[in-house]
């Protein structure tokens, strides 16, 4: 693809900035990754779900029982897809708001507690495993807003890629340093897939940082900052330099093309001119 667009001389600084990392594949890909190590709290909150939604009778009885815990939500009982964390976060976050319901239920159906004992997770849901998905419903939510945010098709979006990359390593960096032993795990987890594609600077296309700069609010000075913040002083100021380069690169493409178009539209003007006498 660089040679055909270099050839038809159509190409931005001769397509060194072709290829761009998907943002949210990356994401993705980081937070599959840090699933795997999930302990089975999920599970059992999978199988629980997975239990009532397998017969309408027992989505009916349940939702009695939303009814008489006095629970007023739009939120309902929705399986996930194991392969896509996305709709495990959405499965976590409305069963946790429905946490009683799941403990009023199984005193009225006998079958509920002794069939899940013989399923994947060896037994129904119990305090700790919701303290449990309170505290992973809470990390997941930063990264599926994030995916939300840079998803978006009717907005800019290049212009936010820099800082979500930046928060992405902040949150990991306060999750492997927490108590919290599981999350930390699974944090240096999603760390080291992170490092394969965003840990090194070299490998990351500079045109993220350019997109910062042009945008008004931040401009050259924060990016310079915000580079030796991530990557230290010696990565972080010689990055800045080379952005830095990039922008006089563009600019000066960007000033030769402009004057091309100029002198085309003068040479376009002359022609119509002389026609004109001539037409006289």
């Amino acid at each position: 693809m660089q040679k055909k667009i270099n050839a038809w001389k159509t190409g931005i600084i001769k397509c060194r900035f072709l290829h761009m990392r998907c943002v949210a594949h990356i994401i993705n890909l980081v937070v599959s990754d840090g699933m795997k190590h999930v302990d089975n709290f999920v599970v059992r909150v999978r199988q629980a779900v997975r239990f009532i939604k397998q017969s309408p009778a027992r989505l009916l009885k349940f939702k009695k029982c939303i009814v008489a815990a006095k629970i007023i939500t739009k939120k309902l009982l929705c399986l996930d897809v194991c392969t896509r964390w996305n709709s495990t976060y959405l499965m976590l976050e409305a069963a946790l708001v429905l946490e009683d319901v799941f403990e009023r239920y199984c005193e009225e159906d006998p079958y509920y507690a002794s069939e899940l004992k013989d399923r994947e997770g060896k037994g129904k849901p119990e305090i700790a495993d919701w303290d449990n998905v309170k505290r992973f419903c809470q990390f997941l939510e930063s990264f599926y807003d994030l995916t939300l945010r840079v998803s978006g098709s009717l907005y800019v979006t290049a212009n936010i890629f820099f800082h979500e990359l930046v928060n992405i390593s902040t949150l990991l960096k306060d999750l492997i340093d927490s108590d919290d032993i599981a999350m930390s795990l699974m944090a240096s987890v999603m760390k080291d897939k992170y490092d394969k594609y965003w840990g090194d600077p070299e490998k990351i296309n500079l045109l993220i940082f350019v997109a910062v700069v042009l945008d008004p609010r931040y401009k050259l000075e924060y990016v310079e900052w915000m580079l030796v913040e991530v990557y230290g002083s010696s990565v972080g100021n010689s990055l800045a330099k080379k952005v830095k380069e990039v922008l006089f690169l563009l600019f000066e493409e960007y000033r030769a093309s402009h004057s091309n178009d100029v002198q085309k539209e003068e040479i376009s003007a002359t022609s119509k001119d002389d026609n004109a006498c001539v037409a006289s």
